[in-house]
């Protein structure tokens, strides 16, 4: 079922024309109906020539002596009528090749309603359109007498006034639209229902004296919707005592006699079904006209859901952005190690506290500067931007460059550089944590240098050093060691002791 082919449905039977649709600006068109000998083709072709009218009624159109084009391109055509939309760039159209018998008070009254209600499905609809999927081939003979005029227009008025009042939750809305439905079709009984399984459960209801609540589950197969289910069409029921179902265990549990039922659609998917029943049985079938708005209904409930849906799960995705950017940032923030950010070409873009304490930089100081700034020897900025290419892991190892801070004095470091990706998976720039390592790299001198000074001293005093090992019991002698105990070259080895 097309997205707007209940509502088109009810706007020809309300004015009375044979076809009615909608018109883009990108080149779809949504049709319902058919104007004479012209095929599905031939009309979306011929469509698009009234795209160039002013809105207005053209309800005689052979007496109208500047439409001579339009009279040629549909010679069947007396009467079109075109509104814009409130969407941008939408226009409804209704064409007939017989007069317009509205007279023009309800003519612009219908017209109102069908355009508030078609510009809030235009904006609510979700998915792609397809002017082949939405063409409705099949002819429309719905006889609404005066009361069933008023009544379908009540009901639409009525269901545009609860689904364009954003102040209303989600839940008020769904309540409102079964309050709707249950005063169009005088049944007192309105249930929107989700389907799991075999597990039916009431979710929103609207009943007399509260007959049945939300929450409520049954059994699937012993309700009325297991027939429902059957159709993506209205299923109803006016008296099931003399139906095919008075055998079924949902009449016998239930002893409804009157009900319609449609399945509801939320994001894309079946999701339940929103029906209306009734104890009494009514006095003649459901209607043609019972089954466009039953449609209508259902298309409304399954968009209001499909939108909260849609909105539930932005705000999570937004929420959940929200508390990474957090973590990160508390991250970045409170790390002991100076980290800098930069794009693809090395640009700064980020800098932490512990990167200003170290380097002496504000990010105001470096912000679009490339790193070379930061490097005592240009050199080595150049060699490490050869190792920054697409191709490589993207966790770069450890190493060590010695860097200057703001004044000019240069410190020596211990760098890790990780890539940061695109969505895509291209390049987007490079992380990297930075360790000032000059203190270390002083104690370590220190302590080559005093085992230095203490080798030579021993050597020029003819001390041997031995050094035993206590986690593999192995003990090992300097040369001099050797020479003392008389050892010779070739038989110089490890001596290995055994504790005890």
């Amino acid at each position: 079922m097309g997205q707007f082919e209940a509502a088109l449905k009810v706007a020809r039977s309300l004015l009375g024309m044979s076809c009615a649709g909608l018109l883009f600006k990108d080149g779809r068109v949504v049709l319902s109906g058919e104007l004479g000998t012209l095929s599905r083709d031939e009309l979306i072709g011929k469509v698009f020539r009234i795209n160039s009218l002013p809105s207005s009624r053209y309800l005689d159109i052979k007496n109208i002596p500047w439409l001579p084009s339009l009279s040629a391109d549909f010679s069947c055509l007396s009467c079109c009528i075109i509104e814009n939309l409130s969407i941008d760039d939408v226009r409804l159209f209704l064409l007939s090749d017989t007069p317009c018998s509205v007279d023009s008070k309800q003519l612009e009254e219908h017209l109102a309603t069908l355009v508030d209600l078609l510009s809030g499905l235009v904006s609510l609809s979700q998915t792609p359109l397809s002017s082949s999927s939405l063409f409705d081939e099949t002819p429309l003979s719905i006889s609404y007498g005066l009361t069933g005029q008023t009544g379908t227009l009540r009901t639409l008025k009525n269901l545009h006034a609860v689904t364009a009042n954003s102040g209303l939750s989600l839940d008020e809305k769904l309540q409102k639209i079964l309050q709707v439905g249950v005063e169009h079709f005088a049944l007192p009984i309105g249930l929107i229902s989700s389907i799991n399984g075999d597990i039916y459960q009431v979710e929103y209801s609207h009943t007399p004296n509260g007959e049945v609540l939300p929450g409520a589950q049954f059994e699937l197969g012993n309700t009325y919707c297991v027939h429902t289910l059957g159709s993506d069409l209205p299923t109803s029921y006016y008296h099931t005592a003399i139906s095919d179902i008075k055998e079924h265990p949902c009449y016998k549990d239930f002893k409804l006699e009157a009900y319609i039922g449609i399945v509801i659609y939320v994001s894309g998917k079946r999701w339940g079904t929103l029906n209306f029943s009734s104890p009494h049985p009514k006095a003649q079938p459901f209607g043609e006209d019972d089954y466009e708005v039953m449609k209508l209904l259902a298309q409304w409930v399954g968009n209001e859901m499909t939108l909260a849906y849609d909105r539930s799960v932005q705000a999570q995705y937004e929420n959940d952005l929200r508390e990474q950017k957090i973590f990160f940032e508390s991250l970045f923030e409170n790390a002991p190690e100076a980290i800098v950010l930069v794009g693809r070409n090395r640009e700064i873009k980020m800098l932490n506290p512990a990167f200003t304490e170290l380097f002496g930089y504000s990010l105001d100081d470096l912000l679009g500067k490339t790193t070379q700034v930061l490097y005592a020897d240009e050199s080595d900025f150049i060699r490490q931007g050869q190792a920054y290419k697409d191709d490589v892991e993207d966790v770069l190892n450890r190493y060590r460059v010695s860097y200057k801070n703001k004044q000019g004095k240069i410190f020596h470091t211990e760098t890790i550089g990780s890539m940061i990706r695109n969505a895509d998976g291209s390049l987007g720039g490079y992380i990297a944590h930075i360790r000032d390592v000059t203190e270390r790299l002083e104690v370590e001198q220190k302590m080559i240098d005093t085992n230095l000074r203490l080798s030579i001293a021993a050597d020029a005093a003819g001390i041997g050093v031995w050094e035993f090992d206590l986690q593999d019991s192995t003990l090992h002698w300097d040369d001099w060691m050797y020479r003392l105990y008389g050892f010779s070259i070739g038989e110089r080895v490890s001596a290995t002791f055994g504790l005890g």
